[in-house]
């Protein structure tokens, strides 16, 4: 059996990928490559969120999308932020002046 037929919907709401939100997506090696992708990129944010380009205080750890969504989205809040409005999460300001984490930031919009 493929993943598709033993998995009708795979992993944590905050971090599926769009296509995955939608059920728009064929469970394939590639589509699961994708998805992976994806929940890379959040980690990312959420791994560049708790740094600073100066000194100073480290920011609080935030979850991808909370202020959107809150901490414990719905399957259909998760839609409605990623899917429907099509949000992602912001980088700072100060990230894309910044010589190593403007590649970070890059690699997470690509």
């Amino acid at each position: 059996k493929s993943c598709g037929d033993t998995h009708g919907q795979v992993g944590t709401r905050r971090y599926m990928a769009p296509e995955v939100l939608e059920g728009a997506i064929n469970f394939s090696r590639d589509a699961f490559l994708r998805i992976d992708m994806y929940a890379c990129g959040l980690v990312l944010w959420e791994l560049a969120t708790r740094c600073t380009a100066q000194q100073g205080p480290i920011p609080d750890y935030r979850l991808p999308f909370e202020e959107e969504v809150g901490q414990h989205p719905s399957l259909e809040d998760m839609q409605e932020c990623v899917v429907h409005k099509k949000l992602r999460p912001t980088f700072k300001d100060s990230w894309k002046s910044h010589p190593g984490l403007i590649a970070l930031c890059d690699t997470m919009e690509e």
